[in-house]
């Protein structure tokens, strides 16, 4: 796992234990499938890494780094601008602006470095990009139209039954 994935997997643990959210554990089972999902398409795509890749061992159409990181950037924006704020973080203006500056910047990052490590080329980044944040989309539209409130209705019988938060 390349130190980014490490980070990025850190992050979400950490945001998880925090915020005891059912929201962002939804989030990060979704990621899961999205992440899953890539790996699928690959089989079938069958496109091999750029030459003189160092990793030979799966294909490189889409690639997954690519999906997951933008996946989740695309999940941050989509919550901070329009999701209310959970309860167990801070009610101040810079919870909506900072992260998604910091997701969205880490996102590039990690999936450029995926082309400069020599692991994919653009079109891969591209299309793994695109196509995590088209998972993120259809996960946070499912998410308002009705399966937050399921999340809501967990989250306070999980409290009540053993003090979730």
């Amino acid at each position: 796992m390349a130190a980014g994935a490490y980070g990025i997997t850190g992050a979400t643990a950490a945001f998880l234990i925090y915020t005891r959210s059912v929201c962002a554990a939804y989030f990060c089972g979704a990621a899961l499938c999205c992440a899953l999902s890539v790996k699928v398409i690959k089989i079938f795509v069958k496109q091999p890494r750029p030459p003189g890749a160092t990793k030979l061992k799966s294909y490189g159409m889409p690639s997954t780094h690519s999906a997951v990181v933008f996946f989740y950037a695309s999940t941050v924006v989509l919550a901070s601008t329009t999701l209310p704020i959970h309860s167990s973080l801070p009610d101040h203006p810079y919870i909506r602006v900072w992260p998604p500056v910091a997701a969205g910047t880490s996102a590039v990052v990690i999936a450029f470095s995926r082309v400069w490590r020599g692991h994919h080329n653009l079109l891969q980044i591209a299309a793994g990009s695109l196509y995590g944040a088209i998972c993120s989309v259809i996960a946070y539209k499912l998410w308002v139209s009705g399966v937050d409130v399921y999340g809501h209705w967990l989250e306070q019988w999980l409290d009540a039954l053993i003090g979730w938060r």
